[in-house]
């Protein structure tokens, strides 16, 4: 699953992104990451039910602004894709790619453009190469383009499928 960003002017507006967020205080990585997804898929209820949890750790990264993330699984119900509805706040469009089609795509690396949105970056815009996966929409038949985080986290989840992590 993956969701569009439309905030406010971010590095990533615009772009395909993973669920994600902070942790707040007493929560774990693992559970942080199941509770972003319940809250910007619009099934916060979900996560009242209980039952949910992050399943394997996919690996970490480094963002070009310096934060470091976690990557989880989550094991969700069938009546997952029905429920959801994305939070206007923050998401766009909540889309499913084929499992398939995403093991299938090519990872390839790219140089992405990021805007300035962080008072660390020294120019207006900077260029910074991360893995590339585009993956056609099932219905649409939209290419979708996972890079920069997202394209990372996929990547590592894809060598876990594959066994070679």
């Amino acid at each position: 699953m993956v969701n569009g960003h439309t905030g406010g002017r971010i590095s990533h507006a615009g772009n395909v992104v993973l669920f994600g967020g902070s942790i707040e205080p007493g929560e774990t990585a693992a559970g942080a990451a199941v509770r972003e997804l319940c809250e910007e898929a619009g099934t916060p209820h979900l996560l009242a039910r209980g039952g949910l949890a992050a399943g394997p750790r996919l690996g970490t990264w480094v963002t070009e602004r310096g934060i470091h993330v976690e990557g989880f699984m989550v094991d969700l119900p069938a009546s997952f894709a029905a429920e959801a509805a994305a939070d206007e706040r923050e998401v766009a469009e909540v889309a499913y790619l084929r499992v398939a089609d995403v093991l299938a795509a090519p990872v390839q690396p790219e140089f992405h453009r990021v805007h300035r949105s962080d008072h660390r970056l020294d120019a207006d815009e900077a260029w910074f190469e991360s893995p590339t996966i585009r993956v056609a929409h099932p219905v649409s038949g939209e290419i979708w383009t996972l890079w920069g985080l997202a394209g990372h986290m996929v990547g590592l989840w894809r060598e876990i499928q594959a066994g070679t992590t």
